[in-house]
């Protein structure tokens, strides 16, 4: 059981080498075999001590070493080794940490500390001033800590103190601030002040100018007492008339077709021209019967019947003729004659005529209708005279 160490025969456990192969361990052998600090010898083998739920002072253990087994209750933290108090001073600026210490730095001038924070003790209100005297004046202004206090300012040369600032009026026309907080002047009602002067805010351009306010009703244009234009109270029209186009008149459009109603406004329009608050007129000449015999005819002659054409003559002698037909009587004949651009106040009391051309002697006039040919729309004129003879024509404007 000994080994031969240096010539000398000895016991092998504690000869300073743990031979494992020999059987030594921490158990065996523990003078060969020594757990280090923290470890303990638990069947032959070292294991730590930390962990196993028992802060053990003799293996030096504590809250540094040994976490899991010593660690610090809520509100204390470790310090070297050890469980001391826990200064808190999260979100504070000022006040006690805690553990009999303070946050950041003591409160300064009118600040105290109110819930871990510096806050002010104000002297007076934002925008406070006064005046002492004539020549002294207070105002509340912020100190170095952002605490408002009153401060005092001399008023120096020919400045005064009014309203808590030292200065010097200075009135430049009749409105305005006159530079001491005090006005020189307010302006009336309709104006407002421009570099010292009122200058009014007219409402419209020129006294009795009007505007419509409804269909029957407007205001008109005048001036106040200061001079200033503006809108009177709503007026009513006089009865019969309507207010268009900023005037109250009487809309004159009875038997008329276009042009101007009076008011500034239209009766209508055309598709040609207007003449005479009327449009201009066609006449398209449809057809006509002629009977036989009428014409100064000489069929024994001439062995025909007559030449037929239609002739209109206006109010003013102007005429126009259309094409003429050959040879035809007692039967109803298509001209289809259409003449633009007539005035129709000339067509009042215009003639329509069938005349037989005549080559060798002068035209006969067959028969004639007078009418009224201004009025849109078919007619057929009718002369009972001669044997009912027929012209049928179309007006359109």
């Amino acid at each position: 059981g000994k080994v031969c160490v240096s010539g000398k025969c000895e016991d092998p456990c504690g000869n300073g080498t743990c031979d494992t192969a020999k059987g030594e361990n921490c158990s065996t052998c523990a003078k060969d075999c020594t757990c280090q600090t923290g470890q303990v010898c638990q069947g032959g083998q070292c294991q730590s001590t930390c962990g196993n739920g028992i802060c053990e002072a003799t293996q030096k253990e504590n809250c540094s070493t040994c976490a899991k087994d010593c660690a610090c209750k809520s509100g204390k933290a470790c310090v070297q080794g050890k469980c001391s108090c826990k200064p808190n001073c999260t979100g504070k600026t000022c006040g006690d940490d805690g553990c009999g210490g303070t946050c950041g730095t003591p409160c300064k001038g009118r600040t105290t500390c109110v819930k871990g924070q510096c806050v002010c003790s104000h002297a007076c209100k934002q925008g406070e001033a006064n005046c002492i005297d004539s020549k002294t004046a207070e105002r509340c202004e912020l100190d170095s800590n952002g605490c408002r206090v009153m401060r005092k300012t001399s008023c120096f040369g020919s400045s005064t103190c009014k309203n808590g600032s030292c200065c010097s009026s200075a009135c430049v026309g009749v409105c305005g601030p006159d530079g001491c907080g005090g006005s020189c002047g307010t302006c009336p009602a309709r104006a407002k002040c421009k570099v010292g002067k009122c200058v009014c805010q007219n409402e419209c351009s020129k006294v009795g100018v009007t505007k419509c306010d409804s269909t029957t009703k407007f205001k008109e244009c005048v001036k106040d007492a200061s001079g200033c234009l503006y809108w009177s109270t709503t007026r009513s029209c006089n009865p019969g008339t309507q207010c268009k186009n900023n005037q109250c008149c009487k809309p004159l459009c009875s038997g008329r077709e276009c042009g101007s109603d009076g008011c500034g406004g239209s009766c209508g329009k055309c598709s040609s021209s207007c003449v005479g608050n009327l449009c201009r007129r066609t006449v398209i000449t449809v057809s006509a019967y002629l009977p036989c015999g009428l014409c100064d005819d000489k069929p024994a002659l001439w062995g025909a019947d007559p030449d037929p054409y239609v002739k209109l003559t206006l109010k003013n002698g102007r005429n126009y003729k259309s094409k003429t037909k050959d040879n035809t009587c007692n039967k109803t004949i298509t001209f289809n004659w259409t003449i633009n651009n007539l005035d129709p106040n000339q067509l009042k009391g215009a003639k329509l005529e069938l005349f037989d051309e005549d080559p060798l002697n002068a035209d006969d006039r067959c028969v004639s209708w007078t009418a009224d040919l201004s009025i849109p729309g078919k007619k057929t004129l009718t002369n009972t005279s001669k044997k009912n003879a027929k012209i049928t024509i179309v007006v359109k404007k």
